[in-house]
C-alpha cells in the first residue's frame, strides 16, 4: 500500500496499529487556528454537546473553514506526509458534559482501500488529557473487516458487523492524551471513539482528512427505500465533502433523495461488500488478539451514545 508518512518508522507504526501520534503544529500555528475559530460565527450551537464545523452553517462556511485550516497546516503536512492532499478540514469541539462520549465506529470509505489509505490528522489545539474528551482507537482494527462503509452514518452503522457490541467495545479503546499541536493520525478504517469532556473548558481540536495526491475519491450512499440493502457509488472530488455532510446526507436519505450532479459508478448490493455480524466472544477475541486491553473502569457505557448522541 502507498505510504502516507515520510518517516518510515512512523509509517510502520501507522500500518501496524492504524494510528500514530506525531508532533505536528507549532505554537504560532495553534494560536492562529484558535484565533480563527474565535473569529467566526458558528450559529446556534447552544444545544450541541459535540460541534463540528462541517455541519454548522452550510457549504460556504464549511469551505471557508476547510480552506483556512488547510492554509495553516500546509507546511507541517508537507514536512510529515509524502505528497498528500487535503479533502476535508474542520474544527471538532466538545463542550463540558459527562454524556458527550462517542462510541466506537469507523469512517466512510473514500478511496480504493486495496491501494490507498485515507487518514484523519486530528490535532489538539489545547492540551487534551483523559478528562477532556480524548480520541481513542482500537489497534489493528483497520484490518478486522473488509467492507464498504457508506453514508449516512446514522443508518449505515446498523450494518456494521459489531453494531450490537458498541458499548462492549468502548472499554477497549486506547485513548491518546495529547499536548496542543500534537496530532493523532488514524486510518479511516480504524474503529475509534472518544471519552466525554468532564472539565469546565471546551475541548478544541482541528482535523484534516488526507489522501495520496493521485488517489481517486469515491462516495458510497445507501439508497433510500431499499431497507439498507443497496448503495450507489459516485466519483467525487473534495467539494463533495463541502456540499454534503453526514447531517445533510441523513436528511436527504430520510426524504427519499440522493446526491445530485455526480457521476454514478453503479448500484450495488450491500451484502456483497459487507461482513456478517460477529458474536460478542468473537469480537472480543479479535480485539484482544490485536493487543488491545479492556479497561474495566469504562464498562457499562450507554449503547445509544454514538455520533455525539446521548
Amino acid at each position: 500500500m502507498r505510504a502516507l508518512f515520510r518517516d518510515k518508522r512512523v509509517q510502520e507504526r501507522f500500518e501496524a496499529d492504524g494510528c500514530a501520534v506525531i508532533p505536528f503544529l507549532g505554537r504560532h500555528q495553534v494560536d492562529e487556528l484558535l484565533d480563527f475559530y474565535r473569529s467566526i460565527d458558528h450559529g446556534d450551537i447552544s444545544d450541541s454537546l459535540y460541534v463540528s464545523s462541517n455541519t454548522a452553517r452550510g457549504a460556504a462556511f464549511v469551505r471557508a473553514v476547510r480552506d483556512r485550516i488547510q492554509q495553516v497546516v500546509a507546511e507541517p503536512l508537507r514536512e510529515n506526509f509524502d505528497d498528500c492532499r487535503v479533502i476535508t478540514g474542520s474544527f471538532l469541539v466538545k463542550k463540558p458534559n459527562p454524556k458527550n462520549r462517542i462510541l466506537p465506529h469507523q469512517d466512510w470509505t473514500t478511496v480504493d482501500d486495496e491501494r490507498y489509505a485515507c487518514a484523519s490528522v486530528w490535532t489538539a489545539l489545547t492540551d487534551i488529557g483523559r478528562d477532556k474528551g480524548p480520541l481513542g482507537t482500537i489497534d489493528g482494527s483497520h484490518r478486522f473487516f473488509r467492507q464498504v462503509l457508506c453514508s449516512p452514518s446514522a443508518h449505515s452503522y446498523r450494518r456494521l458487523p459489531y453494531a450490537q457490541h458498541l458499548a462492549a467495545l468502548f472499554p477497549y479503546l486506547r485513548f491518546h492524551p495529547v499536548k496542543a499541536g500534537e496530532a493523532v493520525v488514524f486510518d479511516s478504517r480504524v474503529i475509534h471513539g472518544s471519552l466525554p469532556n468532564t472539565t469546565s473548558e471546551l475541548r478544541m481540536a482541528a482535523s484534516v482528512g488526507i489522501v495520496p495526491r493521485e488517489a481517486a475519491l469515491y462516495h458510497h450512499y445507501l439508497l433510500p427505500g431499499t431497507g439498507l440493502s443497496k448503495f450507489e457509488t459516485y466519483e467525487v472530488d473534495e467539494d463533495f465533502f463541502v456540499n454534503y455532510s453526514n447531517v445533510t446526507l441523513t436528511a436527504l436519505h430520510d426524504e427519499g433523495g440522493k446526491p445530485e450532479g455526480l457521476k454514478s459508478l453503479g448500484v450495488f448490493d450491500l451484502a456483497r461488500f459487507s461482513v456478517e455480524p460477529v458474536g460478542a466472544a468473537q469480537m472480543a477475541g479479535m480485539v484482544e488478539a490485536a493487543g488491545n486491553v479492556l479497561d474495566p473502569s469504562l464498562a457499562g457505557v450507554e449503547a445509544g451514545a454514538i455520533f455525539g448522541r446521548g
